[in-house]
């Protein structure tokens, strides 16, 4: 499989060091759910692949690379170009309509496919919702018109920001199927920053657990890569949330479901 998205030795964050020398490798056709515990950094990871302009917001440079090509050699528009990213809050105060606000996800093409649009609002089972008007959304249903923005922006690599948040549990698993057909058809390749560990387990090609900066010894790696079989054991899992986790094989899915056995710090049993 072809590399499209390399990450060589990254380090970013606000004033502190929040990630520090990553590195990793995503090839054409991957799913890559990205896990770890509050405060560990994964929006803040996923900003650095974009080279996000923010406030006190630092990264090194020629650190991310797609397709070959270094970002930090890209402008805005070739970024957007190369990498569609969701964020984790957004909100919209102009009067746009769905199919408006779903076309600056491709703003940079002269060419608008109406068709494309409607193919993407199917098959997120959001089709009705296209000439409503954003405002008028409830939060759920502007979150998956977000996701559907972020699928036409048309991009080799897709990053999501808890893309499940404020769905309905039903819409979660369709959802990521939908991420997952749609990646491997057009052999680009996701992220997906992503709570459940246990949905995160059934639909990605490989999981990354992103640890904190501060609870890694001076030779260990921040971001632990491998498949659900690899990278969620009880033995990790319950040091990285301090938590009591156990792990089981899922019947059907066969993939490594996780539940909560109880705080570290609770001695009952």
């Amino acid at each position: 499989m072809s590399c499209i998205l390399k990450v060589e030795k990254l380090f970013s964050g606000y004033k502190e060091l929040i990630i520090k020398d990553i590195s990793f490798e995503v090839n054409a056709g991957e799913v890559i759910c990205l896990i770890g515990a509050n405060g560990s950094g994964k929006s803040t990871l996923l900003s650095s692949l974009v080279n996000m302009n923010f406030k006190d917001f630092v990264c090194s440079k020629n650190s991310v690379w797609v397709n070959d090509k270094s970002i930090s050699l890209m402008n805005r528009n070739e970024i957007a170009k190369n990498i569609s990213y969701m964020i984790q809050n957004e909100s919209c105060v102009w009067n746009f309509s769905v199919y408006d606000f779903i076309c600056l996800g491709n703003y940079f093409s002269k060419n608008i496919s109406e068709n494309k649009i409607d193919e993407i609002l199917s098959t997120l089972n959001i089709f009705e919702l296209k000439n409503k008007n954003v405002n008028q959304l409830s939060g759920g249903e502007f979150q998956k018109v977000r996701i559907a923005r972020t699928i036409f922006q048309n991009t080799p690599v897709l990053l999501f920001d808890e893309p499940i948040s404020n769905l309905d549990i039903n819409y979660q698993y369709s959802l990521l199927k939908s991420i997952r057909k749609i990646v491997k058809e057009k052999k680009s390749c996701a992220i997906i920053s992503i709570h459940d560990i246990n949905l995160a387990s059934i639909f990605a090609d490989k999981i990354f657990l992103l640890k904190k900066i501060d609870e890694c010894s001076e030779n260990e790696s921040q971001l632990l890569i491998g498949n659900s079989e690899e990278i969620l054991t009880s033995k990790t899992l319950s040091t990285c949330f301090n938590t009591k986790l156990e792990t089981f094989l899922h019947p059907e899915y066969k993939k490594i479901q996780v539940y909560v056995k109880g705080n570290l710090n609770d001695e009952t049993k």
